[in-house]
């Protein structure tokens, strides 16, 4: 902070891990929903049941991609930084088997 100037370069690479361990929080409260919703727990999967929050947690998957593919293309990080995008596969899987009852299904 001495130079007066705040650079957002080294807290970017933090947003996509960020946006990760929100999915794991809200893919979390599936099997929590009976007790919570007995319990006027007022989480997102609660209030909106498991097919409205089910797009919410594709959407935290898409999440880091959009944030990483961007922050290359705008140049703020290092071009190497692509090579996290070989994970999407593994984030389409885990997509895709969560089902909208809540449940699990394998891939």
């Amino acid at each position: 902070m001495q130079a007066q100037h705040v650079s957002w370069v080294p807290i970017l690479p933090a947003v996509p891990v960020g946006i990760l361990i929100t999915a794991i929080l809200y893919t979390d409260e599936y099997p929590d929903l009976e007790a919570d919703r007995a319990g006027d727990k007022d989480t997102l999967v609660a209030r909106w049941g498991t097919g409205r929050a089910l797009p919410g947690y594709r959407l935290l998957l898409a999440g880091p991609y959009v944030v990483v593919l961007a922050s290359v293309l705008l140049g703020l990080l290092p071009p190497a930084t692509r090579w996290a995008l070989l994970t999407v596969p593994l984030a389409a899987a885990a997509a895709s088997c969560q089902r909208p009852d809540g449940r699990d299904s394998p891939p």
